[in-house]
């Protein structure tokens, strides 16, 4: 994608419109339970990326996620409880 042109016509879905009715998406609500939140920075780019992950990967390995979740980076050095939302969050648990 090199201008907002290419993205006319299709879905983009956000951050923002994960929820639905008021529900938290599984991916948001195990960043909560896992407490994989400090100063909010990486968040959003975190849970897209898991919502994806999970989507495409249901049950995927701790190495997957490791993999999969290795390009964002967490000032906040909070890795434990982001890998453990999206290790909760492939698991269905």
């Amino acid at each position: 994608i090199t201008s907002i042109g290419d993205v006319q016509g299709k879905h983009i879905e956000t951050i923002e419109g994960l929820s639905t009715d008021g529900q938290l998406h599984a991916v948001q609500q195990a960043f909560v339970d896992k407490q994989a939140m400090q100063c909010g920075y990486c968040v959003p780019g975190h849970i897209m990326t898991a919502v994806a992950f999970a989507r495409d990967n249901p049950g995927a390995s701790r190495e997957q996620v490791v993999a999969a979740m290795s390009a964002h980076i967490c000032r906040c050095c909070n890795y434990p409880n982001i890998l453990a939302a999206v290790e909760q969050a492939v698991s269905g648990a």
